[in-house]
C-alpha cells in the first residue's frame, strides 16, 4: 500500500500516470481545474513533475485525487514505478512527445509508459538522454554530481527548471602551484556557484561538462578564474581556444564504451545504440581520428597534478573497493566534510596492478572521469 507521501519522490512518472486517467476518464485540466480548485498552470507542473515543494505537491495531489476517486496504489501501480525524470526534464526544456518519438524513432505510446515508470532498454535510454542533451544517469536518477544538459539556457523554461538544472555558463581555469600556465574546464552555473561556496574549503571537488571531475587540494591552487562565455576570453591567461563548451552530452561519453574498429569501418552494437546515436558516433570519432586506444584513454585516464609540477596519468582501478579516492571525492562533494586525517590516498593502477599510496599534500589536482566515479559511488552504496 502506498501512501499520499510516496508520490513526490516519482512526481514525473506519476504525472504521466495521471494524465493516462485523465484520458481515461475523459477528463480535461480545464475541469479539473474547476473541480478542485487548484489553478492550470498548477496542474501543467502536476503533470510534468516539476513543482519543488513537496508540501504543495502534496496538497494538491489530495485534491485531484479526491476529486478522480484515484489512490496512490493507482498511480504507482503494483508496483512501485521506476524513478526516472524523462517527463520533467522534457517539460523543462520544451520537447514535445511528437519532437521526441520523430527524433528518437520511439513510439509516442512507448515513450509514454517509459515516462509513467516502465522500464527502459540501454538503447531507449541512451537515445532518450541524447534528445534530452544529458546522461542516461540523469535521466534515471541514478547520478551523484551536478546534471550536466549540453543545450544553452535560453533552450529552457526557466521558470520550471529545479534548481539542481543548469547549463553551460561558461568555464574555470586553475592555476596550479608549480604550474606556469591555467588549465581550462567547461562548467554549467550551479556549478559557478558552488566554486564561490567552497572557495575558501581545504578540498573542493568540481563537475565539468566534458565528463571530468577534478578533485583540488586548495592549498595548492594559486589562482581559480571564472570565465562567462558571453564575456571576452581572459587575457594573460592562457587561454585554451579547444577547450569544449559542454557541446558534447555525456551520454555521448557512455556510448562511446561500445565502439569497435573492424576493417577501419566504425561499429556499434546494434542491441545499445540506435540507428540515430550511431549516426552521431560515428561522425564524432572520424572527425577527431579515434582509435579504439583514443577512445578508452579518453573515458578511463585519470591524471595526476602534483605540487612540484609533475603530472602523472594512470588508470585507476575504480572496481576495487579499497581505495580512498572514491570515498573521499563522495565525503567532499556530498557532505561537505573537507576535514581528511589521512595523509595518503590509496589505488590500484589497473595496468599493472600495482598498489600505490599517493601523499594528498603533494598533489595539487587529480582530473578523473566523471561518469566512472558517478557509477562507482553508486555501485558501491547499492552493496
Amino acid at each position: 500500500m502506498y501512501t499520499l507521501e510516496d508520490l513526490f519522490d516519482r512526481r514525473s512518472p506519476v504525472g504521466t500516470r495521471l494524465e493516462q486517467i485523465l484520458i481515461e476518464k475523459k477528463c480535461t485540466k480545464a475541469e479539473l481545474s474547476k473541480k478542485t480548485g487548484v489553478s492550470r498552470p498548477t496542474i501543467d507542473k502536476v503533470l510534468s513533475g516539476t513543482i519543488t515543494s513537496k508540501k504543495n505537491y502534496e496538497t494538491h495531489m489530495s485534491k485531484i485525487m479526491n476529486y478522480l476517486q484515484i489512490t496512490p496504489d493507482i498511480l504507482l501501480g503494483n508496483n512501485a514505478c521506476s524513478s526516472n525524470r524523462v517527463r520533467e526534464i522534457r517539460s523543462i526544456i520544451r520537447i514535445s512527445t511528437e519532437k521526441m518519438a520523430s527524433a528518437t524513432g520511439i513510439s509516442q505510446e512507448r515513450l509514454q509508459q517509459i515516462e509513467a515508470g516502465e522500464k527502459a532498454t540501454i538503447t531507449e535510454l541512451r537515445e532518450i538522454a541524447m534528445q534530452l542533451r544529458t546522461s542516461t544517469h540523469v535521466i534515471t536518477n541514478q547520478y551523484f554530481f551536478e546534471p550536466q544538459f549540453s543545450e544553452m539556457e535560453y533552450y529552457m523554461d526557466m521558470k520550471d527548471a529545479l534548481d539542481e538544472i543548469s547549463e553551460f555558463w561558461g568555464h574555470v581555469g586553475i592555476k596550479l602551484c608549480g604550474i606556469d600556465k591555467y588549465i581550462w574546464y567547461p562548467i554549467n552555473s550551479n556549478t559557478r556557484k558552488m566554486i564561490y561556496k567552497g572557495i575558501d574549503e581545504e578540498l573542493m571537488v568540481i563537475p565539468c561538462m566534458n565528463n571530468k571531475v577534478l578533485f583540488l587540494n586548495m592549498s595548492n591552487i594559486e589562482d581559480i578564474t571564472l570565465s562567462d562565455f558571453d564575456a571576452d576570453t581572459p587575457s594573460g591567461k592562457n587561454w585554451d581556444e579547444h577547450v569544449s563548451c559542454g557541446e558534447i552530452p555525456l551520454v555521448v561519453y557512455e556510448a562511446l564504451e561500445d565502439y569497435e574498429e573492424n576493417s577501419q569501418v566504425t561499429l556499434y552494437n546494434d542491441t545499445e545504440n540506435s540507428t540515430e546515436l550511431y549516426r552521431y558516433l560515428t561522425e564524432y570519432v572520424r572527425k577527431n581520428g579515434w582509435t579504439e586506444e583514443d577512445i578508452f584513454q579518453l573515458l578511463n585516464t585519470s591524471v595526476f597534478y602534483y605540487l612540484d609540477g609533475r603530472k602523472k596519468s594512470t588508470i585507476i582501478d575504480f572496481y576495487q573497493d579499497s581505495d580512498d579516492i572514491i570515498e573521499t571525492i563522495e565525503m567532499v562533494y556530498g557532505y561537505d566534510f573537507t576535514d581528511i586525517e589521512q595523509n595518503f590516498m590509496f589505488y590500484i593502477d589497473a595496468h599493472d596492478e600495482t598498489e600505490n599510496f599517493v601523499n594528498l599534500k603533494g598533489i595539487s589536482m587529480m582530473e578523473l572521469p566523471l561518469l566512472k566515479v558517478e557509477e562507482e559511488i553508486f555501485r558501491r552504496n547499492d552493496q
